[in-house]
């Protein structure tokens, strides 16, 4: 191989890679790193939901921990723990996605509307504040958090309400010949 055409293929090797790593530079600028404490970061939700903290994961893990009814939290690396984990995290992220949903469509939830479905739901599942009280301390949730699923609960029926009002009823014999 001659020396011109051994210096043409390393001036082409390094416009190569030079190329690729443009185009690697590139595919990073414009998106958003996790901040420092943060798990993950969702993008196009509301403000307070695209953040999620190390801290709002671990209250979610012993929270998902609990409704799970183990005595005992599992060791990081065994398979409870994990399906644990991975529900933990999915709930998070259907939280941010609701709120990001609701946000896109539109939909919001007044004070009052939640404070009104969170009486209700007092009223139905606990007796009395004491019992309430239990709840909040055994499933490791704060009153905020409650309201604030509660809040979701509320953005999710006037979402679903909101897609579902323009849907017409099927007729009973578009319904018989379909299956036929």
């Amino acid at each position: 191989m001659s020396g011109k055409s051994r210096s043409g293929l390393i001036i082409f090797g390094a416009i190569l890679v030079l190329l690729f790593a443009g185009i690697a530079v590139a595919q990073g600028i414009g998106n958003p790193s996790v901040p420092s404490g943060d798990i993950a970061l969702v993008e196009d939700v509301p403000d307070g939901f695209g953040d999620i903290t190390k801290d709002e994961y671990d209250r979610t893990f012993l929270q998902t921990w609990n409704r799970g009814g183990l005595k005992e939290a599992p060791e990081p690396g065994d398979n409870q723990y994990e399906q644990i984990k991975e529900a933990a995290i999915n709930d998070l992220l259907d939280l941010a996605g609701l709120a990001g949903e609701a946000a896109e469509l539109g939909v919001t939830a007044t004070e009052r509307e939640i404070d009104n479905e969170f009486e209700t739901i007092r009223q139905d599942q606990f007796p009395d504040d004491a019992s309430y009280e239990k709840f909040l301390k055994d499933s490791n949730f704060t009153n905020e958090e409650v309201l604030d699923r509660v809040r979701l609960q509320v953005l999710s029926r006037k979402i679903e309400d909101q897609i579902t009002s323009d849907v017409s009823e099927v007729p009973e014999d578009q319904i018989e010949q379909f299956y036929e």
